[in-house]
This record gives structure tokens, C-alpha cells and sequence, in this order.
């Protein structure tokens, strides 16, 4: 059997043509809507959830990313209770140098209250004169409370002797050390020089640098 529409087509056409037609049309948009939205239910019910769900994901994200900034935070606070940082430099100049090893020039740290532990690392350099009369070793170190690093050399020409080579001279020594059980107090980083055997007098071309760094620890 026919529905309503195809009836209205079949009548032969008119002046009233098209608002019939229209009106066709709007009945058949009445019957098709409802099984539209019927199959379009599910569809849009899984959207909204997803919609839904995304939305508090993303609330529990920024949640989460507040609370691992502040943990940072905290973190960071923590390690800056820990551990304390320190440097300190200097330098000498005018000094003999015999051969006895004896410091030229040196940093004095003092240990924070409640640390224990220092990482400590020490580098200089001594520049020096011979004015013994002949050509002779000088030798440089670094000293951190009182334990010695390695010795580096170097041969220092006679400053009144010719051929006058090499008559002044500067050598770099460096050293690390770690320091346990400490409770307050103090210690130094120096650096330490000395000849092969004849002795350098003073003087203002003989300096000495030193710095050192120190990490101290709870």
C-alpha cells in the first residue's frame, strides 16, 4: 500500500504543487528523525562518556603534575639541607723557597655545624726565580689538611748564569680529598713548594696561587 506521499505524488500537479510537495517532504523528515536519533543514541552516549571521561583525566593530570611540583620542590629542599658549597682563592708573592717543602700560600675553611663530610678539590700554581747560582729543581704540591697530592717538577735555570734559560719557571699542581667525621672546626688547602737542593731567595718574582672547592655533606 502506498503512504501518504507517493498518494500526493501521484495527483497530477497544480498551482498548490510545490506547498504540497513541502509538506511531504516535512512529513517524511517526522517519520525518518526518530529512527535517526534512535541509531544515533548509542553513538553520542559513547561520546558524551568519552567527553566525560577525558575531562576528568584531565582534572586527575593536573592534579598530579601540582603534586609532583611541589614533591620537586620539597625534593630540592631537602638536598639544599645536605649539602652546603663553598670556594675560596688566594695568593702569595715575595717569598724564598729552600728545600724543605713548606706552604706558600693557602685557604682556610671552616666546617658548618651539623656536616661531617667535605668533598674538597685544591689547584695552584707557584712561579719562581732561581737565584741559588746554579740551575736546580723546584718542585710543588697541594696540601689539604695536612695529606699531600702528588709532587709535579720542573728545572729552574740559574737567574745569573748564562745562558739565563729558563731562569724563571711556574708548575701547577692539583689534589682532591675527602674528609670524614668532622664536627666543626677547621682545615686549610695550601699549596707547598720546594727546591731539589739549592735554595731560591726571595723574591717578588716568586707567587703562588691557590683556590679550592669544597662540597660539605651532613
Amino acid at each position: 500500500m502506498a503512504g501518504p506521499s507517493s498518494l500526493s505524488s501521484a495527483v497530477p500537479a497544480g498551482e498548490d504543487w510545490m506547498p504540497r510537495k513541502v509538506l511531504d517532504l516535512e512529513r517524511d523528515l517526522r517519520e525518518v528523525i526518530p529512527s535517526v536519533l534512535q541509531t544515533l543514541a548509542p553513538v553520542i552516549k559513547v561520546l558524551q562518556d568519552t567527553q566525560a571521561t577525558q575531562a576528568a583525566q584531565q582534572v586527575t593530570l593536573a592534579d598530579q603534575q601540582t603534586q609532583l611540583t611541589a614533591q620537586v620542590a620539597t625534593l630540592a629542599a631537602q638536598v639544599a639541607l645536605q649539602v652546603s658549597p663553598s670556594g675560596a682563592s688566594t695568593s702569595a708573592s715575595g717569598f724564598g723557597i729552600s728545600s724543605g717543602t713548606g706552604a706558600v700560600a693557602g685557604v682556610t675553611f671552616t666546617v658548618p655545624s651539623g656536616y661531617t663530610r667535605a668533598l674538597i678539590l685544591g689547584s695552584g700554581t707557584v712561579t719562581a726565580a732561581n737565584t741559588s747560582g746554579t740551575s736546580g729543581y723546584l718542585y710543588v704540591k697541594v696540601v689539604i689538611n695536612g695529606g699531600s697530592g702528588p709532587e709535579a717538577a720542573t728545572i729552574v735555570g740559574d737567574f745569573n748564569t748564562a745562558p739565563y734559560a729558563n731562569t724563571v719557571m711556574n708548575i701547577s699542581a692539583s689534589h682532591s680529598a675527602t674528609l670524614t667525621g668532622l664536627s666543626g672546626g677547621t682545615f686549610t688547602v695550601q699549596i707547598a713548594a720546594r727546591t731539589g737542593g739549592n735554595n731560591f731567595g726571595s723574591s717578588g718574582t716568586n707567587s703562588a696561587m691557590i683556590a679550592a672547592q669544597v662540597i660539605f655533606l651532613r
